[in-house]
């Protein structure tokens, strides 16, 4: 068939997850508009940390039922399954039909709803009649050889699915309570009510088959300091703070230096859990399926590159929010209004010390002299002012230009709705580690694949925060974008486009890039299944 199997899956997987993120969190409205029930508002898989364990699962499912099937070569390496114990394929099933299989079983008992079903009898017909009906159907040989690979690849879809079953992503939640500590993680003021994501996501079974503890012995704590909240204490504290207070503010915000190009990276890059849109590894499969159809990759290279990169990015969320809660630093959202002593954990624990005035009177203030007037009240009111401004280093009321609130019908004046951020701590960046190791794998299966000058080879495309679909809060549709970038380029504007949102600081975006790295090294080494291919 002319349709590459891996690139349909594909697809349709991103299309469950959009449908999962289809609703409205304020009037509770179905892509059509029809009103839904409260308990339908919740995505099956929500958040970065599930969607991206949840595609993993998916993609997976594909490479090991294509080369059950039909064993992949790719470069030099002898492929081997992920899962361990496969059953054998039926003599004569077809290839494509059971990566169909395993893709739409994985993605039904994953996603749910009605779309896996409905692409798998899209799927076969175009199996029996690839030119869409120009000629008949192929032989009843056939029809038995997609229906034993259809029936192959649902057995490899529920086993993949299976085997996770007990990774540690069922426990759910845990309560998150912030630590009374200055430079520590609190709630959004713009979004006090919201639900704390993943505090014990990093406990989950990594999919790399290496020891959790090499990842996490690396780690390296925000500006070298490992204690809660002592970043804020490093040399290199008052340029982190500078630069997301020039560069991350809401419009309007005195002292902007945001230009609309940087405006523009941080919204192109957003994907931040909003309706019709959903998480980041959906963007990055995007980006993986313009990669591959730019390299011009086979059905084999496909199945390696997707299922990789999805391990990766399911390695990339537990070993990030593993970070996240073990340095719980906060978000710009907090640290910029609480930079100065005086406020935030600081004022609750009652630690102001700074200086007083020996000044008599308040500046400007002609007090009374009359005997009428002296005595205590006299007194109190004479009191000096504080030696210093109250604010030198941060702003009482900043906000940030926040993660894009893209489809959103309700808007606040102002600030507000606009501003929220992502509900975690901020370092590591999420963003920042998903999108190193996807176009990290990406290079290296590139210079395996034998594609020529991989430091020069650029993709095209386009984001949904730009399709020319979308709507920004205020309703006006988003201008149609595409943008061309090379792999490294890719890492640097992911990165850095969560600072001009003003929901990271730079140290978060380093960070993320080191530990994406480290990540990729590491499953390299352990070559788990398709990750031999590195």
């Amino acid at each position: 068939m002319a349709m590459d199997p891996i690139l349909f899956w594909s697809d349709v997987a991103l299309e469950a997850h959009r449908r999962d993120y289809t609703f409205d969190d304020e009037r509770g409205d179905d892509e059509a508009g029809t009103p839904m029930d409260r308990q339908n508002l919740d995505p099956m898989q929500g958040g970065p940390t599930r969607t991206s364990r949840a595609l993993a699962i998916i993609y997976l499912a594909m490479y090991d039922a294509l080369h059950a099937v039909s064993p992949i070569s790719v470069g030099n390496p002898v492929m081997q399954p992920y899962l361990e114990g496969l059953p054998a394929p039926p003599a004569g099933a077809s290839a494509d039909a059971a990566v169909a299989g395993a893709a739409a079983t994985a993605i039904q008992l994953l996603f749910g709803g009605v779309l896996a079903d409905q692409k798998l009898t899209e799927f076969r017909l175009m199996l029996l009649q690839p030119d869409g009906g120009a000629v008949p159907p192929k032989p009843p040989a056939s029809w038995a050889a997609i229906e034993d690979g259809l029936a192959f690849g649902a057995r490899i879809g529920r086993l993949h699915v299976d085997s996770r079953a007990e990774d540690g992503s069922h426990l759910g939640e845990r309560t998150y309570r912030p630590m009374p500590v200055r430079g520590a993680f609190r709630p959004d003021p713009y979004a006090p009510d919201q639900n704390i994501l993943g505090v014990a996501w990093g406990k989950v079974k990594p999919f790399g088959d290496y020891d959790p503890k090499d990842i996490v012995g690396g780690f390296v704590p925000p500006l070298g300091r490992a204690a809660v909240g002592d970043y804020l204490n490093a040399d290199g504290w008052p340029a982190e703070l500078k630069e997301v207070r020039e560069f991350g503010a809401a419009v309007g915000t005195a002292g902007l230096k945001r230009t609309a190009e940087q405006t523009l990276i941080g919204v192109f890059w957003g994907y931040d859990g909003v309706r019709n849109i959903g998480v980041p590894p959906r963007l990055y499969n995007q980006c993986l399926d313009a990669i591959s159809k730019k390299a011009r990759l086979s059905t084999a290279q496909n199945a390696v590159l997707f299922a990789v990169a999805n391990l990766a990015m399911a390695d990339a969320g537990i070993a990030a929010w593993e970070e996240k809660y073990k340095f719980h630093v906060a978000r710009p959202v907090t640290g910029v209004r609480e930079a100065d002593i005086g406020f935030g954990a600081d004022r609750l624990a009652g630690k102001d010390s700074r200086p007083r005035s020996s000044a008599a009177t308040f500046p400007g203030v002609a007090l009374p002299t009359s005997t009428v007037h002296q005595g205590p009240i006299y007194t109190w009111l004479a009191q000096p002012p504080p030696a210093a401004a109250s604010l030198q280093a941060g702003d009482a009321h900043w906000a940030p230009l926040g993660a894009p609130q893209t489809n959103t019908k309700t808007r606040l004046s102002g600030k507000g709705l606009d501003s929220r951020t992502p509900p975690f701590p901020a370092y590591p960046s999420g963003h920042a580690t998903f999108g190193t190791v996807t176009f990290e794998v990406a290079r290296r299966l590139l210079e395996n694949f034998g594609i020529a000058a991989v430091e020069e080879f650029t993709f095209e495309v386009v984001s949904d925060e730009y399709d020319g679909e979308q709507c920004d809060p205020d309703g006006s549709i988003r201008s149609l974008h595409r943008r061309t970038l090379t792999l490294a380029q890719a890492i640097h504007e992911n990165a850095v486009s969560r600072v001009y949102l003003g929901v990271h600081w730079r140290m978060d975006a380093v960070e993320g890039i080191r530990l994406g790295l480290d990540l990729v090294e590491k499953i390299a080494a352990a070559k788990r299944g398709p990750a031999a291919a590195l």
